[in-house]
């Protein structure tokens, strides 16, 4: 540019505006004519000239009549000075001029409108000076009709606002190595340099505690000047008839990394000193040391000797002493050594008899002395010295940094650490903001465009306002020029960003800290093809963003209504839930796609990589979501309305082909993650870590494409020092096999089992019948602790999920067993015989036969419920009235239960045990399962492959008789097949996959083969 005259400046400045304007409409897709248009305007604007507002803001003039500012169309203002007006109207072009420093707009509204552009920065010219847009509060001011008051918006085709402050390469980061209370400086995993992170800005870290998060301002970025040291080996010796070494164990992190537990000087200590020597890694220059002795077995004097570097051994001439400590008591102490200032090699804390007489606590000398902890800080003497960020705000809580280490498997366990500032910032009035939740809004309504890039954005949001959210998309059709990415939300009272009816948008890499409600919202339930990848949500005070929010209950930090977008590496910490596909809450949609969608059956886009821990509940929550292969046109509404079904026209699955996949997650100190009823959809590489209730799955189904699998290749562990967390993987129940494949689990404690089967079978909203069928291949048990049971018959279920549930496999992943049973099916055991496994494995039965599921359901009710009896069986009936320990069933409609049923074959051929939860079942007897809800009613049984049985019952109504899942056959490679004989008749029955109900005739019960290349009898019969 020349820059010679001030003239000649703006004459340059007129040509960028309309050629960076013409290169736009290009790259958003505009027409030639359009281009050609805006050049043409080029060439009339260089000739007019600019308008500056430094020139015009203190003359009296039409376009700003009454400090109510428009930029006419076809004018270009540029913004040299500061702006304060009433309200300011965009139909020309705005342009901030990006060389002045800490220019601002003071306005009740910014509205670019009929073509108008609003310009701050461009990517190849960022904004990296300061910038502020402050939205006064003006009540008396009318409220605009469609976007109400206090605004940053663009409205209508063509309209568009550009904004790009201060490239940072990152706006977050993760903590490399832990950051304990009271400490000054953090280590982070990237260079804060090369992610563009300065001296004075803040930035917030998220919570690894269940509790809350912090903000802090960076004094420094410097080496470091001490960090927590590795430790060899430590070993406590004591004065006995011989020296006898205690070696201490790992912590592996409980509270401290690299902390230890010794016990030294007990039971016969009387004379001589005693000590425990700690040996470094590495040489180290030693700066203190932190301790947590017992509150009773403590040392109220003690010494702290060294060994130099230059010694070998632990020749007693070679210790030195750096240190006394007096007058001690019990609990966590430090003890500094930075004095010293020499490389040490180790270091050892001596203890004399007399110490130990007098302790406040009453305990004798001859208890010796219990360190519960200890933590070295200081420096490597050869380490390399990292940049570490120094902060003016010591750390009030501890915060996990490198990860955690869980019987031999690393975990990228970490704090993330975000950047909170921006040189761009957009604020308002906030005096009254926490009292009244009414704050700023920014957003897009209609087709126009919107990009804006490294803003902070804060006291914003309206709550139970519709469409004032901090950040929003509406109405946008499908826009790939709309764009938030790196920006910083602070403090909202409704939502960080939201996408309503629009598509193809992107979201990444934004800070969104305390926004309530939701970090991101997509609204309507239409939205596709938008991506919202690696954006940090953080609520950083437990409860602090839970609100009630538009006739909504539940927070996240991604709310999600629409599903069909692509959720990428994206972090939540601290929200009621982390990430929550909510189509249940809003089976018909919202806005303008409501009766137009289907949300739970709405397929997912690319779902990979995302992080959720700390949340109150649920870290991933996918409640109940069915994809299915929808019909929908170009804007994401359904044009048939049948493609929403659970069969397709001719009667076969409709789910989702190929299944969603659930890729790479990781969740770790959450209460629960999963969902409670999801079907074709497949969790692959997940990784749940410490969560409180581990993973949960109530309901599901085979897949339609007959491939997936329901967990493939991923990791369940708890790490036992952790004060949160158990493993256990809760699953689910109902007439299908649930697959896992490369399954490991991992540490320990359990609650019931690492794996149990049939989550809250029977119970409402639960997957029924019990009898679900876990298919179990390259699933490892072997780094669970020794004491934690493997698995486990049922998870908080009715009766019939202790017995009912089967466990089957084709390798070792049931030590060499094909099938395992209920201990309470005893037949199995004496005639088949299966073998008891014992503890660790619920005291199940292993059997080398192959076990299935055998189902029998009512297919219609008689047409006079009512008027029906069930027939009484005497013999069944005597032996429940005389067990006092009988489940009673709730009242179910009369044709669907037809009582007691009986069936004779492999392992029932025991007397009936009719005591809770049994009744019946190791005889054969089958009861009805009325699963207290209206989708998953009848009976079911475990039978063995290709052998005879035979069923009698008070027959009515139109019965199906079902037999496995056909997974099991493809998966195990042969033909499975079983005979059944009733009431005179006979039946080959094979695996068959699902059909819509009116596939079968009206009075009979039909079996049909299946894909599977099973060759089949059909047989049809009368009920």
């Amino acid at each position: 540019k020349p820059r010679n005259s001030r003239g000649s400046k703006r004459a340059w400045d007129r040509v960028a505006v309309s050629i960076s304007r013409a290169t736009v409409m290009l790259w958003s897709g505009g027409s030639t004519r359009g281009t050609l248009r805006c050049l043409l305007v080029l060439l009339v604007d260089v000739a007019l000239g600019l308008v500056y507002w430094s020139d015009m803001k203190n003359t009296s003039d039409d376009h700003c009549t009454g400090r109510h500012c428009v930029v006419p169309a076809g004018q270009f203002w540029i913004m040299d000075s500061s702006m304060e007006v009433e309200s300011l109207t965009v139909k020309g072009v705005l342009k901030w001029d990006t060389g002045f420093d800490n220019l601002q707009i003071r306005t009740a509204y910014l509205l670019v409108t009929e073509g108008g552009y609003f310009k701050v920065g461009t990517p190849e010219d960022p904004m990296t000076f300061r910038a502020r847009i402050h939205i006064t509060r003006r009540p008396e001011m009318t409220p605009h009709p469609t976007i109400g008051s206090r605004f940053l918006a663009c409205e209508g085709q063509d309209s568009r606002i550009d904004m790009h402050g201060r490239t940072l390469q990152r706006t977050w980061t993760i903590l490399a190595r832990t950051a304990h209370a009271g400490e000054n400086q953090i280590f982070i995993k990237d260079d804060p340099i090369i992610m563009g992170w300065n001296i004075g800005d803040r930035i917030g870290i998220a919570t690894t505690s269940r509790g809350s998060s912090s903000t802090h301002t960076i004094t420094d970025i410097a080496p470091a000047s001490e960090w927590v040291l590795p430790l060899g080996s430590v070993a406590g010796i004591q004065a006995r008839r011989r020296s006898t070494a205690y070696t201490a164990t790992e912590l592996a992190g409980r509270r401290r990394k690299n902390a230890r537990w010794g016990r030294w000087c007990q039971g016969l200590c009387i004379s001589s000193s005693r000590y425990l020597v700690v040996e470094m890694k590495s040489p180290s220059n030693i700066s203190r040391i932190r301790l947590n002795f017992s509150e009773t077995l403590y040392a109220p004097s003690y010494r702290v000797e060294v060994l130099p570097e230059d010694y070998e051994g632990h020749e007693e001439e070679a210790w030195e002493q750096g240190t006394v400590v007096a007058n001690a008591g019990g609990g966590a102490q430090e003890v500094i050594l930075s004095h010293l200032d020499r490389t040490l090699s180790a270091f050892r804390f001596v203890v004399e008899p007399s110490d130990l007489e007098g302790r406040a606590s009453g305990a004798p000398a001859a208890a010796g002395v219990h360190l519960r902890q200890l933590e070295v800080f200081g420096s490597e003497e050869d380490g390399p010295r990292p940049s570490v960020l120094h902060l003016e705000e010591p750390l009030r809580h501890e915060f996990l940094g490198g990860g955690k280490n869980i019987n031999g498997i690393r975990f990228n366990l970490s704090a993330e650490v975000v950047n909170l500032e921006r040189s761009i910032l957009i604020t308002g009035d906030s005096d009254t903001f926490d009292e009244t939740q009414q704050g700023i809004h920014t957003g897009m309504f209609g087709k126009g465009a919107m990009n804006i890039r490294y803003t902070r954005v804060e006291y914003c949001g309206q709550r139970n306002r519709g469409g004032r959210f901090c950040m929003h998309f509406q109405d946008g059709g499908h826009c790939h020029d709309c764009v938030f990415q790196g920006n910083a939300i602070v403090d909202s009272s409704q939502v960080g960003i939201a996408i309503a009816n629009t598509h193809e948008t992107t979201v990444s890499s934004n800070i969104i800290w305390d926004a309530k409600g939701a970090g991101i919202y997509i609204k309507d339930g239409n939205e596709m093809s938008n991506s919202i990848k690696a954006n940090v949500m953080v609520c950083s005070v437990p409860g602090k963003c839970t609100v009630r929010w538009l006739r909504k209950e539940g927070t996240a930090g991604i709310y999600m209504v629409g599903m069909t977008n692509n959720i990428e590496s994206n972090h939540v910490a601290g929200y009621d839930n982390g990430i929550w596909a909510a189509g249940s809450m809003h089976p018909d949609g919202q806005g303008h796609a409501e009766r137009k969608v289907c949300p739970q059956h709405t397929p997912f886009g690319i779902f990979r990589g995302n992080v959720n821990h700390d949340c109150k509940y649920y870290g991933l929550r996918l409640d109940r979501q069915y994809p299915r292969n929808l019909i929908r046109d170009s804007n994401g509404y359904v044009e048939d309305a049948g493609s929403c079904s659970e069969f397709t026209t001719e009667g076969a699955d409709n789910g989702l082909v190929p299944a969603n996949m659930i890729e790479d997650g990781l969740d770790w100190h959450n209460m629960y993650s999963g969902g409670l009823g999801l079907g074709d959809v497949s969790f692959v590489r997940l990784s749940v870590v410490n969560n409180g209730r581990g993973f949960i799955w109530k309901e599901s189904k085979n897949f339609a494409d007959g491939i997936s699998h329901h967990i493939r290749d991923s990791l369940f562990a708890n790490e036992k020092t952790d004060r949160y967390g158990r493993l256990q993987v809760q699953g689910p129940a109902g007439n299908f096999a649930f697959l896992l494949h490369g399954v490991e689990f991992v540490g320990g404690p359990t609650d019931l089992a690492a794996l149990a089967a049939g989550f809250q079978c029977g119970y409402s909203r639960a997957g029924g019948p019990c009898a679900v069928q876990y298919f179990l291949h390259a699933t490892n048990f072997s780094r669970l602790d020794p004491t934690c049971k493997r698995i486990q018959f049922g998870a908080y279920s009715m009766d019939a999920g202790r017995t009912m549930p089967m466990f089957v496999s084709d390798d070792h992943s049931l030590e060499g067993y094909r099938s395992v049973v209920s201990r309470h099916l005893a037949g199995f055991a004496d005639d088949l015989g299966c073998q008891p496994m014992g503890y660790n494995w619920d005291d199940a039965l292993g059997c080398d036969a192959h076990v299935r599921r055998f189902s029998v359901r009512v297919k219609d009710e008689p047409e006079d419920p009512a008027q029906q009896q069930v027939e009484e069986d005497s013999y069944v009936d005597n032996l429940l009235a005389n067990d006092s320990a009988v489940q009673v069933q709730p009242d179910v409609e009369v044709g669907m239960n037809l009582g007691p049923l009986n069936l004779l074959g492999p392992g029932y051929q025991a007397e009936p045990n009719m005591s809770s939860p049994i009744f019946g079942a190791n005889a054969g007897i089958m009861l009805f399962e009325n699963n207290l809800n209206t989708t998953s009613r009848g009976y079911s049984i475990p039978v063995v492959v290709g052998r005879n049985y035979s069923i009698s019952g008070d027959w009515r109504g139109h019965i199906v008789f079902e037999f496995s899942d056909p997974p099991l056959a493809k998966l195990f490679g042969q033909n499975e097949t079983l005979h059944i004989s009733y009431a005179g008749q006979e039946c080959d029955l094979v695996p068959q996959a699902k059909r819509a109900e009116m596939m079968f005739a009206a009075e009979l019960c039909e079996l049909r083969a299946t894909e599977v290349d099973i060759e089949v009898n059909e047989a049809e019969f009368t009920a």
